[in-house]
């Protein structure tokens, strides 16, 4: 079978929950992002938008990839046995292309977050960061690794940023957004190992979306205020 799910099967149902969770949560943050700037005019928000609304795109890509090569199974049942019937073709081009673009939106979030830490301006660094992912994206013959060793070190980075921003704060809401960052830099981690031992993949998609869920509760925090 050809699918998203690089984990057990048993988690397949219970990945596209959590993913749909995730997903959620990313697009509210990109919506309070979003009204945020349009209320301060600070630029780290309108990022953070542009990040969030990225990242939900491409959960959604990945979801609705995923659902629909899972649809080209058919079950056909001839007295006593069951046949399995799918076209591979049709299954592997559904997989190959929303396993594309759900990567490459995914890094453009992050690769607009560094933009954010290293305080970025001009234009032509921008599109040859963006260049870098879209050809580390397509052309890696190892797609799934290059992915998640590429999201992780920009991640270490990004939750390195928001630990030092922490470190000169020391609040309730700087240390809950680098916990998040860190929780999603090690989910990554995990994510890298998944070819060597399946089950990891369970614990790296817990500690996803509770690093959303930490993303979360911050934006709720601000909102009360």
């Amino acid at each position: 079978m050809v699918n998203f799910v690089c984990g057990p099967q048993w988690f397949l149902n219970t990945d596209i929950i959590i993913e749909i969770i995730a997903l959620v949560i990313a697009l509210l943050i990109g919506i309070y992002s979003n009204k945020a700037y349009k209320f301060t005019q600070e630029r780290k928000y309108f990022f953070f938008a542009a990040a969030f609304y990225l990242i939900a795109f491409s959960f959604l890509i990945k979801i609705f990839a995923s659902w629909l090569s899972c649809s080209g199974f058919k079950e056909v049942v001839l007295g006593h046995v069951t046949v399995v019937q799918y076209n591979m073709d049709k299954i592997q081009f559904i997989y190959n292309l929303g396993s594309f673009f759900h990567r490459f939106f995914m890094l453009s979030a992050l690769i607009i977050l560094i933009i954010l830490c290293l305080r970025i301006r001009t234009k032509k660094e921008m599109l040859l960061l963006f260049f870098f992912v879209f050809v580390s994206t397509l052309f890696s013959t190892q797609t799934y690794f290059m992915f998640h060793l590429i999201a992780t070190f920009l991640l270490l980075y990004i939750s390195l940023y928001f630990y030092a921003n922490y470190y000169r704060k020391r609040t309730k809401n700087s240390f809950i957004v680098a916990l998040s960052f860190a929780l999603l830099f090690v989910s990554q981690l995990i994510f890298i190992f998944v070819l060597i031992n399946p089950k990891v993949y369970v614990i790296g998609e817990i500690i996803q979306v509770i690093g959303y869920l930490c993303l979360l509760l911050t934006y709720l925090l601000i909102g009360k205020k």
